[in-house]
């Protein structure tokens, strides 16, 4: 049960005990996003590719369907933000 205590009269004061959100939670809320290697953008879905005998590298989607057609070309799966 919530109630709004006479003496402070803070939103936060519930139940006898004063619970501040937490800048860190607020943080988890917010999503994730990040930049592409090839053209900088950020996005919060990249796809993890690999050209030949190169490092993995993250690609967003403007940037995968020309790399995907590169000889030697592999797929790595997907990076996405995690929705909640």
């Amino acid at each position: 049960m919530s109630f709004r205590c006479v003496a402070c009269c803070t939103p936060y004061h519930t139940a006898g005990r004063l619970s501040i959100p937490s800048p860190v939670k607020a943080d988890k809320r917010t999503k994730a996003k990040k930049s592409c290697e090839v053209c900088g953008s950020e996005s919060t879905r990249l796809y993890r590719v690999k050209i030949d005998a190169r490092d993995w590298t993250l690609v967003c989607d403007a940037c995968w369907p020309a790399i995907r057609d590169e000889p030697g070309y592999t797929y790595g799966g997907t990076w996405t933000t995690r929705k909640r």
